[in-house]
């Protein structure tokens, strides 16, 4: 008996073992190609499905690897092999839909940065290419990685393909710079006190910013949270938590100067929740505000939460209480949020209001 495999009609595919298992193996398109001698020849390219556990179940999935429900493979179309046609593909489907309109933003902005290579073949394209004007448009950390992100989107684009033009997403090759995070800073006394002012003014955001700031309040706490979670007589909210079972289950603790502020916040809100912005809203709101009054640019808005274990610090107050505000259960947590180094950042909850 012969040991070569048994070949089966041409375009009907063939199953073969690989170690204990099947493997279901078709041809779904020829590439000319060259040799190492030059001479030119035709390529096969496969698709496979392996994992059967007998060779009935192997052919019998053929049907399957020749396209969705039976259907036919599509010819490529020479003029939309492009890494442009990739990335407006990708601008087609639900997932880059259902992305934010900062991502987004970002997103496009890295694909314009990729413009040396938009017209290349994706199956052809390079890693030394690709990396080469990475290197050159971006010279630090998220830019680059922006611009990973497309490319990979282009690939996996590229994959979904029928037949697929890309079997490999080489964008995750791709050698990012060094990511050196980024300090985050504390509000000072003086951008503290022209939130005040500004509040004093109506500015309902720099209300929400003085909210978070007295309260050790998250970002993420302060878009989930809700009026009905308020207990005035108590001064706490309670059910916002985030991220730790731990702070899931600890009250946020609202100062006596703050209650009039959370009042007017949740007067100003017509949602149920306290605040009336959307995610992506409140952040461009957030850094309009801060340079209406002129701020340090580096503040975001969790500088307001490590201004309050900063100004706690300051004043002395005790580590237990300190984790209690902050609503941690490691004090080397509690520390990483403290820069006593900088300036007086902000007096200690009442104690400012106080002087």
């Amino acid at each position: 008996m012969s040991k070569h495999k048994r070949q089966r009609g041409n375009g009907t595919g063939t199953a073969y073992k690989r170690g204990r298992t099947w493997t279901a193996r078709i041809v779904i398109a020829w590439e000319n190609t060259i040799s190492k001698n030059g001479k030119k020849y035709a390529k096969p390219i496969y698709r496979t499905k392996g994992g059967f556990r007998t060779k009935t179940e192997a052919l019998e999935y053929i049907p399957t690897l020749k396209g969705t429900q039976g259907q036919s493979i599509k010819p490529i179309n020479l003029k939309n092999i492009k890494l442009k046609a990739m990335w407006d593909g990708y601008q087609t489907t639900s997932m880059y839909k259902k992305l934010g309109k900062n991502t987004k933003s970002a997103l496009m902005t890295a694909w314009n940065k990729l413009a040396q290579i938009h017209n290349h073949d994706i199956r052809t394209l390079s890693i030394k290419e690709m990396q080469d004007v990475i290197d050159t448009k971006a010279a630090t950390f998220d830019p680059a990685k922006d611009m990973q992100a497309v490319l990979s989107h282009c690939y996996k684009w590229a994959m979904m393909q029928n037949p697929p033009l890309a079997t490999i997403n080489y964008a995750r090759m791709l050698t990012m710079p060094e990511n050196e995070p980024k300090e985050t800073v504390p509000f000072n006394q003086n951008e503290t006190d022209k939130l005040w002012g500004g509040y004093g003014n109506g500015d309902m955001v720099a209300a929400l910013a003085l909210l978070m700031i007295y309260s050790g309040m998250m970002p993420g706490e302060l878009m989930i949270a809700e009026k009905a979670m308020i207990n005035w007589d108590k001064q706490i909210i309670t059910g916002a938590g985030l991220k730790t079972a731990y702070r899931k289950k600890t009250p946020i603790i609202i100062a006596d100067f703050i209650v009039p502020v959370l009042r007017d916040i949740c007067n100003h809100s017509k949602e149920n929740r306290i605040c009336w912005l959307k995610r992506d809203d409140f952040y461009v709101a957030f850094y309009e505000m801060t340079n209406r009054y002129d701020c340090r640019p580096e503040l975001t808005p969790y500088s307001c939460r490590h201004s309050t274990a900063t100004a706690l610090a300051l004043l002395g107050v005790s580590e237990s209480i300190m984790m209690k505000i902050m609503r941690q259960k490691k004090i080397t947590t509690t520390r990483r949020y403290i820069h006593i180094d900088v300036d007086k950042s902000i007096e200690a909850v009442n104690k400012m209001k106080a002087n």
